[in-house]
């Protein structure tokens, strides 16, 4: 089973947010209204939104109930709630320049909020509200309510809280309409590489990966101000409750509380991922793969299917050296076909013009060296590889590859013809020797064969 490290980066507004002060002020709740009644739904709002600002004009009024806490520390200004407290279909979140929270709006308590005025917006997969401002781009964002703004629109109900039964599921069924919501996962543990660490750092936010006996993994997420983030990580395996969230196309999971942590069983077996059986999904796959001098790096995707096939299905992540998650992801748009043994090349912006030339599109996943693992995607599965995410090679290194030494770097590799279909093992795809590898190592800079199987 692969096994990733800890990735530390600061959080950005309107994600799941965590704690940068430890001083607080309750809020100072000025009126419960319980005699508002919601008129609309967050399903209802999520299909008023685009990628820009919009400005709600109508007299809406939305209710949720209370998912989140900031009692621990692990939440900042975010108030997370979803639409009801059982089998819920939607989430959102509120940021709101308040701290201390949850004195007043406690897990289950339901809420209302006046809309008319707001703005929301789509951003990431993530909806927000708020109020929208000029960015240094020239373009619109929302922020965070002021305190004061807060007062009018938010309003708690006098009803007692109601118990939040958190929906139970899978990581590979995880998805968008479950963002915002309260979620359990069962059977996970920590990667093994990370389980003798602790939550967090003092002060700073931290990323561990959880794992299932699958091997699907999502972000596990700290802040470094909570109350546990020096507590150590379970090492067993078990099951976890938190608020989902979404960062850069990566779920992400925040707790409440270590209460949330119930990892006392026995941890998943090892064992390497299972190749894809030989159908058409498996047949797309990686062809070519350069990390040439400079800039001139590129790989190419074949299409062995047998028909024409729409490239919005499929995504490639690049993760830098031996670290979780990927550094980048590359979708494809809606209707970017690859003809039926076609290729497709993916180049590096500041390629020659050679490559340029034979190239059909330019992305920052082809910002690799000889140590850093990408992996083609259909769907939720990894259907191809190049490189082992989590294995550290070294600085200024590659993998071997059909015997070659650092083969992934300063090299141009091709898949034999007589590969017809991904593998996403990389210890089989690689192999020993020229006779069991699926590849044939070339120079540096050999681009004969660019765009053409």
């Amino acid at each position: 089973m692969k096994s990733f490290k800890i990735i530390l980066f600061l959080a950005i507004s309107m994600t799941v947010s965590c704690v940068q002060d430890k001083e607080f002020d309750a809020p100072k709740i000025t009126d419960t209204n319980p005699k508002l009644t919601a008129n609309t739904t967050i399903a209802e709002l999520k299909k008023m939104t685009t990628n820009k600002p919009a400005k709600i004009t109508r007299e809406l009024i939305l209710e949720g109930y209370v998912v989140s806490s900031d009692e621990a520390g692990n939440f900042y200004r975010t108030l997370h709630f979803q639409d009801s407290p059982t089998n819920p279909t939607q989430g959102l979140q509120l940021d709101v320049d308040l701290q201390d929270m949850y004195t007043s709006y406690h897990v289950g308590r339901k809420i209302y909020i006046k809309l008319k005025g707001l703005y929301v917006k789509s951003y990431k997969d993530v909806i927000q509200i708020g109020m929208a401002y000029k960015n240094k781009w020239g373009t619109y964002s929302i922020k965070r309510l002021s305190a004061e703004s807060a007062r009018t629109v938010l309003f708690r109900s006098n009803e007692k809280p109601e118990p939040i039964t958190p929906k139970i599921t899978t990581i590979e069924n995880i998805t968008d309409e479950m963002i915002n919501t309260l979620i359990k996962l069962e059977n996970v543990q920590v990667s093994s590489e990370n389980s003798s660490e602790t939550y967090a750092k003092d002060g700073v936010s931290v990323n561990v990966t959880l794992e299932d006996c699958k091997g699907k993994t999502i972000v596990l997420r700290s802040s470094g101000f909570s109350s546990f983030y020096d507590e150590k990580l379970p090492t067993g395996n078990g099951s976890i409750v938190g608020v989902l969230g979404k960062y850069k196309g990566m779920y992400q999971l925040t707790i409440r509380d270590t209460s949330d942590v119930k990892m006392d069983n026995e941890r998943c077996p090892e064992t390497e991922p299972e190749n894809p059986s030989s159908t058409a999904t498996s047949k797309v796959y990686f062809s070519e793969y350069s990390e040439g001098s400079s800039y001139n790096k590129y790989f190419e995707i074949y299409n062995g299917t047998g028909e024409e096939i729409d490239l919005s299905d499929y995504s490639v992540k690049l993760y830098y050296n031996e670290t979780t998650p990927a550094k980048y992801t590359l979708t494809f748009d809606a209707g970017t076909k690859l003809a039926d043994k076609g290729t497709y090349v993916i180049y590096n912006s500041r390629a020659n013009d050679v490559i340029k030339s034979k190239g059909n599109k330019k992305a920052t996943v082809t910002n690799f060296n000889g140590d850093d693992a990408i992996e083609l995607w259909k769907g939720n599965d990894v259907i191809d590889v190049i490189g082992k995410v989590g294995e550290k090679v070294g600085k200024n290194k590659g993998w071997s590859v059909a015997g070659v030494k650092n083969a992934t770097k300063d090299h141009t590799l091709i898949r034999k013809m007589s590969v017809a279909q991904s593998n996403p093992n990389w210890k089989n795809s690689a192999g020993t020797s020229e006779t069991n590898s699926e590849w044939i190592v070339k120079e540096k800079d050999d681009w004969t064969s660019i765009g053409v199987r």
